[in-house]
């Protein structure tokens, strides 16, 4: 079998993997809060010496590869998460919330997990207990559950940096922390991320301002996608076209070199 069609092989591989990224970027493009993310690639470098064998035995991929690599080869070395900022959109809802700069609101399930999003859209339980969609409950900054009256509350009112006031009375304030190293966020889905890295825990963030009765948009820009998308499906055909070419090159081979009397 002709190398080269691994190799090309492994560029299919490789770009159906982000075609499903950029797909899942544009389908959340007006989901609140969504962070995009983004692929890089690596070559698995051929094994000629026991320096090249050290660096592909460090590598993410399959251990036949490591073993046996003969070619260059292309695959997905790392999925990253975007945390860039997204626009902010009015709602006039007293409890949506966004955060404009750096950090996340923290929330907590009913199993005692603790998640960070950027998703605030928040509204008060029957127990008067500030929830997420998911009911998860939206903790203070001293970790705990935020309470709101029920009862005469004539408006509510919250600042910058997330202290809430309720009849010009304060009940508590909303953390919004941050992390030094993001890339051990994990995402859990329903926009939550956890942290992987328990040695490494968030910090108060010092550089964000709320904005009460806004949420934040997704960090996706439509058109970038939308031409990464055309990008893939071209690369794509590009390495169908060379499988498809070594293939017959190797079928002609076949009728006219096997079993030929010499």
């Amino acid at each position: 079998m002709n190398h080269a069609i691994y190799t090309a092989l492994s560029g299919a591989i490789a770009n159906d993997k982000r075609f499903d990224i950029v797909s899942n970027n544009l389908a959340n493009a007006n989901t609140t809060g969504f962070k995009k993310s983004r692929v890089s690639f690596a070559s698995m470098l051929p094994v000629q010496d026991e320096e090249t064998k050290k660096i592909n035995e460090n590598r993410d991929v399959p251990d036949n590869f490591k073993k046996g690599v003969f070619n260059t080869f292309t695959y997905v070395n790392k999925v990253k998460t975007d945390f860039s900022q997204g626009y902010l959109k009015e709602t006039g809802n007293d409890f949506d919330f966004a955060i404009n700069g750096d950090g996340f609101f923290v929330v907590k399930d009913g199993k005692g997990n603790v998640k960070y999003t950027r998703d605030g859209n928040f509204v008060v339980n029957n127990n008067g207990t500030l929830v997420d969609r998911d009911g998860d409950q939206v903790l203070d900054t001293n970790n705990n559950p935020i309470k709101i009256p029920t009862e005469n509350v004539k408006f509510v009112n919250v600042d910058e940096k997330g202290n809430i006031y309720v009849n010009d009375n304060l009940v508590a304030k909303m953390a919004v922390v941050d992390f030094q190293d993001k890339s051990k966020l994990s995402r859990i889905g329903n926009n939550k991320f956890i942290n992987t890295d328990k040695n490494i825990q968030p910090k108060e963030s010092k550089n964000y301002s709320v904005y009460q009765g806004y949420l934040e948009g997704s960090n996706i820009n439509i058109v970038k996608e939308m031409t990464a998308l055309i990008e893939i499906m071209r690369s794509y055909e590009a390495t169908q076209k060379v499988i498809t070419t070594i293939d017959t090159q190797i079928d002609q081979r076949a009728v006219n070199d096997v079993g030929r009397i010499v």
